[in-house]
């Protein structure tokens, strides 16, 4: 039967691991991920404006 990662943990692997220096994965903060989202929302809403504003070519 092939372990799971909650084996793992139980075992001492995934806490040995972080002792001996591996980095962990960066969690964002939920603000952050919204923060993120929301700006580059208000971005592609300024360049979609700006492109339609914009005269076309020939």
């Amino acid at each position: 039967m092939p372990e799971g990662p909650y084996e793992l943990v139980n075992r001492g692997v995934v806490s040995a691991a972080a002792d001996a220096g591996v980095p962990k994965p960066t969690s964002m903060n939920r603000r952050t991920l919204i923060a993120a989202w929301a700006a580059l929302c208000v971005g592609g809403l300024a360049a979609t404006s700006a492109l339609n504003a914009s005269p076309t070519p020939e």
